[in-house]
């Protein structure tokens, strides 16, 4: 089984003027067999392309008006853009399948918050691969309007989607789930965990992560699926590393995938992705003309089906 990740927005300010620049990513990091791959589910994100994808890693940035540069840098193929890059590079060949960078050069950005004007960007040509039906979800926070003279883009964040081998990802979780995959510290604290036996009948539960072990020998999920539950998990995992719209439009992106995708086994556990996993999945440089100082918020999902142990 390999992983597959998404990500997506950039937030950390409630004004829409500051000293700096502020970038707020999120994502997702789904668990998959087969190959490694980084393509757009036209539809949504639960139509199983097998393998494992980095889709929907969108940038949204924060502060004062400015013009620069944004790079994006993995160990993984970087691939379907938005909007397409000026630049797309490799970086390290040493690496397992490669690795490679995007650049879009010389964007401006503006301030979206102009009273008795509307400075809202309209909907790009352009599309999101896979992922049209979420962008509007993404497009609901007070980020800056990222433009680009050029090609005359405009939206209010950047996208790419990431490829990576088999074999080649960690899988942070303890005990015998991550046999099979790159060593990594585990996580500890609490994780989601649900249950579904039936299209029809779904559970959730909140469960130790040492204890993961034991799903279904001895540990069981009781209680009924619960949204509320759920946004409420995510937000206290993510609240220190994104605004309020940026974690209701991520956990609005991946519960339909909690709810109805093909994922293979009778539970998807879902976790807080630590830091050290996030830098593995790529690195984001903002440059500006002006040479303001430059502050990352980064927050991705892991969600991984198992099977109860034998």
């Amino acid at each position: 089984m390999s992983p597959l990740f998404f990500a997506a927005a950039v937030d950390t300010i409630t004004a829409p003027c500051h000293d700096g620049i502020y970038v707020h990513e999120w994502g997702a990091v789904v668990y998959r067999r087969d190959i490694v791959e980084a393509v757009g589910d036209a539809g949504g994100p639960w139509r199983d392309c097998s393998g494992m994808m980095a889709e929907a890693p969108v940038i949204y940035i924060y502060g004062p008006e400015f013009t620069g540069d944004m790079t994006v840098r993995s160990q993984g193929r970087i691939v379907n853009a938005y909007p397409e890059p000026d630049e797309s590079f490799r970086i390290d060949a040493s690496v397992a399948g490669g690795g490679s960078a995007v650049r879009w050069s010389s964007i401006s950005t503006r301030c979206p918050y102009i009273p008795g004007e509307s400075r809202m960007p309209s909907v790009p040509e352009e599309r999101v691969a896979g992922f049209d039906w979420a962008a509007p979800l993404w497009r609901q926070t007070g980020s800056l309007v990222i433009n680009r003279e050029s090609d005359s883009f405009s939206d209010k964040f950047l996208y790419y989607e990431v490829a990576f081998e088999p074999g080649t990802f960690p899988l942070p979780l303890p005990g015998g789930l991550s046999d099979g995959y790159l060593q990594a510290a585990p996580i500890s604290g609490e994780v989601l965990v649900v249950s579904r036996s039936g299209m029809d009948r779904m559970g959730l539960g909140l469960i130790d992560a040492d204890d993961l072990d034991e799903l279904g020998d001895g540990i069981g999920i009781t209680d009924g699926y619960s949204s509320e539950l759920a946004l409420k998990t995510v937000t206290a995992w993510a609240e220190s590393e994104l605004k309020a719209p940026e974690i209701q439009a991520m956990w609005a992106t991946w519960e339909p995938y909690v709810l109805h995708g093909d994922w293979e086994g009778t539970y998807l556990v879902v976790f807080p992705a630590p830091q050290a996993m996030i830098q593995r999945i790529s690195t984001l440089d903002l440059t500006s003309e002006s040479g303001l100082p430059v502050e990352y918020h980064r927050f991705f999902l892991g969600l991984v089906p198992v099977e109860p142990r034998d």
